[in-house]
């Protein structure tokens, strides 16, 4: 064996040591922080053609401020590694596939959002989302008629108020 050889070997062995020793003193029992920091995923949400699934992942903090949602896609296949569709500060949630399969809504508060809203994404195209609801209490769990022509949702609204400016000025009464 050569010299040369012999060195590398030598070396390559070291290495191996050191980095059995380092991981041999980072493992410690699983602690409460480990598992409240863990992320979380969210039940999966098929394409009404079965070909892509859409999901939530939860990245937790002690801190609610520094808590990230997101949503990312997969193939239903597998044949592709999931991509994240969002990335902002606020949480999405709620998330639904249109009829067509081509777009999803979700819920969030984003920029310029009080509560949350219903945006709508186009899955197929790319690009932002847009805000397809503007209410002073809020608008969450988005779903579509079957031709996907109307939009159902879920917001709080006060006793007795008949439209969106009753609900500002019983809110603003409080």
């Amino acid at each position: 064996m050569s010299t040369t050889r012999r060195n590398w070997l030598i070396s390559l062995l070291a290495i191996l040591v050191c980095a059995l020793f380092v991981a041999a003193q980072t493992k410690h029992a699983i602690t409460h922080e480990d598992v409240w920091l863990m992320k979380r995923v969210s039940a999966p949400i098929p394409s009404p053609d079965g070909k892509w699934v859409v999901f939530s992942v939860v990245e937790p903090a002690y801190d609610e401020k520094e808590v990230v949602t997101d949503l990312w896609i997969v193939a239903a296949d597998g044949k592709s590694a999931p991509r994240k569709i969002t990335n902002t500060k606020g949480a999405e949630s709620g998330a639904t596939w249109l009829p067509d399969g081509k777009s999803i809504a979700f819920s969030a508060r984003r920029d310029g959002d009080d509560v949350n809203q219903i945006y709508i994404l186009n899955i197929a195209e790319g690009g932002e989302a847009v805000r397809v609801t503007m209410l002073s209490t809020g608008a969450r769990a988005p779903q579509f008629s079957p031709d996907g022509k109307k939009l159902l949702f879920t917001s709080t609204v006060f006793p007795g108020a008949l439209n969106d400016e009753d609900n500002k000025k019983i809110a603003a009464e409080l």
